[in-house]
């Protein structure tokens, strides 16, 4: 086997990122115009079109970037702000109100497998009142973290249609939650904070042999006194 020469092969790369790089660089396209319609193409692939002010998208507008993701809706100081649609190179797709380019208010987050994420959103991520149902079909409803996990009051639908309803935390239950089984019967059930379930403990049993508690006699009724004789007569004897 020819030895490698690692000298070559780095010499190689070297020569051949830049041509990559020059290979993906776009010709550039520049306003006739910064106020009114128009399109940008900037070196990196970037086409850019709609309503610029000053030089900036403002107002209805489109951004295609070279990876495929594409953000269009509307447009302040060219980024989104107001309502707006992102959908990006991985398959996700974000709609609802933007501000300053991520998404704040209410939102849905969708991913390519089928999961759903419904409600508000704070910085681009869950955070508040929302609904997330993932690839299975189970679906998470009440107060989300800012990282996107159920964190206090909501409820827990499994697939068979078993509700969870509790608190919860990091999407797990705890503490006393009520189980309601698609029969209609419900049970109470704790959990600890690391979401396992508790064991109920049993009223305690009688311990073997223990002797019976003893019951009580009975008491003898009173007899009742004698009735006192005349004056001048003896009482008669019992």
């Amino acid at each position: 086997m020819r030895p490698v020469s690692y000298a070559a092969l780095f010499a190689t790369l070297l020569l051949w990122l830049p041509a990559r790089a020059q290979a993906e660089r776009c010709e550039e396209q520049k306003l006739a115009s910064p106020d009114g319609p128009g399109v940008i193409v900037r070196s990196d692939c970037r086409r850019i079109e709609g309503e610029f002010r000053n030089g900036l998208l403002s107002g209805r507008g489109k951004v295609t970037h070279a990876d495929g993701q594409i953000e269009e809706g509307d447009f302040r100081r060219g980024r989104l702000w107001g309502i707006g649609r992102i959908a990006y190179a991985d398959g996700r797709v974000a709609e609802g109100d933007f501000v300053d380019g991520m998404m704040n208010g209410q939102g849905k987050l969708t991913w390519p497998d089928g999961r759903v994420h419904e409600g508000l959103f704070f910085n681009g991520s869950p955070g508040g009142p929302g609904r997330y149902r993932n690839a299975r079909g189970e679906v998470w409803a009440g107060m989300f973290s800012g990282s996107g996990e159920l964190d206090g009051r909501g409820m827990h639908v499994l697939r068979d249609g078993t509700t969870i309803i509790g608190e919860f935390r990091v999407d797990r239950p705890v503490g006393d939650v009520t189980i309601e089984k698609p029969d209609g019967t419900k049970e109470a059930v704790s959990y600890d904070l690391r979401g396992r379930k508790l064991a109920r403990e049993a009223a305690p049993a009688p311990a073997v042999g223990a002797p019976a508690a003893a019951t009580p006699a009975a008491t003898p009724a009173a007899t009742p006194p004698a009735a006192a004789a005349p004056a001048g007569q003896a009482a008669p004897q019992p």
